[in-house]
């Protein structure tokens, strides 16, 4: 079974919250703890960029 987030539209603070709030609460054992870390890094600058710079709707999954 393969879990994702989809989301298309304006990417604003509470989004960006609620997003922040799922990826946080995402565990893989596969994954080690500092890799899960350095991976919810990446994704928190992403959305980061996508919310400073996105001058219009986003899509993402």
């Amino acid at each position: 079974m393969r879990n994702m987030v989809l989301f298309e539209g304006l990417l604003n603070g509470d989004v960006r919250v609620n997003l922040l709030g799922v990826l946080h609460g995402v565990h893989d054992p596969g994954i080690g703890k500092c890799d899960m870390k350095k991976l919810r890094g990446v994704a928190m600058e992403l959305l980061d960029n996508a919310q400073r710079y996105g001058s219009g709707p986003i899509a993402f999954e």
